[in-house]
């Protein structure tokens, strides 16, 4: 099996092509001479391919969208993926806050005295810290991989960091009304 000079091969390609030259797939069985053939074709290739300079005047030359337009592709691509991943985060995450609402407002009750207001608050405001603390945890730690490779491809990270906060807003929001709103049915008289 030769390999064709007309499509220059992948590295992964090339080495298959230098294993199944003699067609059991068995490395040893490639002669010197097939062997000679291939390193000539591989640095044929890779003497095609353009130097550190002329990548680095290429990479340079390069224009980018505004941080608008990237934030505005960036919203529509977030309200995407939230809608996507709504029912296992979004369900479990506002089950959490209910549940956690309904245990401490039963716990607090309604019988308090004025001593008990500044500890009972505290206590209802560290419960709903942690659980959103832990929520938003996820806005940039699941993504990392993703935005390091977005960032390097010419992506904004003012645009990244904005339209994963704007997204975030309406959990931000959204997520103390729910806690609230069970905590206070069971603790006002």
């Amino acid at each position: 099996m030769s390999v064709s000079a007309a499509a220059p091969l992948t590295l992964p390609q090339r080495m298959v092509s230098l294993f199944t030259l003699a067609g059991r797939g068995n490395p040893a069985a490639v002669s010197a001479l097939e062997l000679r053939q291939q390193q000539a074709e591989d640095a044929a290739y890779a003497a095609k391919l353009p130097g550190q300079e002329a990548l680095q005047a290429m990479l340079s030359a390069r224009s980018f969208p505004s941080l608008t337009s990237q934030l505005h592709l960036l919203l529509r691509r977030g309200v995407v993926k939230y809608l996507r991943c709504f029912w296992p985060l979004r369900v479990v995450d506002t089950l959490l806050l209910l549940t956690a609402a309904f245990i401490i407002g039963t716990i607090h009750g309604t019988s308090w005295g004025l001593s008990s207001v500044p500890s009972n608050a505290v206590m209802a405001m560290t419960c709903l810290g942690v659980l959103s603390t832990v929520t938003h945890l996820r806005t940039f730690s699941s993504q990392r991989l993703l935005l390091q490779r977005e960032v390097a491809s010419g992506v904004g990270m003012p645009a990244q960091f904005l339209a994963a906060n704007i997204i975030d807003l309406v959990w931000v929001f959204t997520a103390p009304a729910l806690y609230l709103a069970p905590y206070y049915n069971l603790t006002l008289p």
